[in-house]
C-alpha cells in the first residue's frame, strides 16, 4: 500500500472496519496518538475511547472498548472488545 494505511478494526463479533485510509487517530492508555503511512512498526494497550480515522477527507469515528493496536509496514491492526460507530 503505497498512499495510505490498511486499518482492521477485529472485535470478537467480526471485522467492524476493513479499508485503505489516510490516518488513524487512537485511544492509548497513556493518551491519544497517530498514525500516518510510513509509520514505524509498534504495538501500544489502547484504553477505551473514540478511535478516528480520515479517507478522502472525509473523518469516521468508531467508540471502542479496551484492546491493542499494532502497526507494521501501513497495516494498523485494532483488536478490541467492541466498536461502535458514532455519528459526526
Amino acid at each position: 500500500m503505497a498512499q495510505g494505511l490498511l486499518l482492521e478494526v477485529i472485535t470478537p463479533q467480526g471485522a467492524a472496519v476493513r479499508d485503505e485510509v489516510d490516518s488513524v487517530v487512537a485511544p492509548g492508555v497513556e493518551g491519544y496518538f497517530e498514525v500516518l503511512p510510513g509509520h514505524i512498526t509498534f504495538l501500544s494497550a489502547l484504553g477505551g475511547g473514540e478511535l478516528s480515522y480520515i479517507k478522502e477527507g472525509r473523518e469516521s469515528v468508531l467508540l471502542v472498548g479496551e484492546g491493542v493496536l499494532e502497526v507494521v509496514e501501513d497495516r494498523v491492526l485494532v483488536l478490541v472488545e467492541s466498536a461502535n460507530p458514532v455519528e459526526t
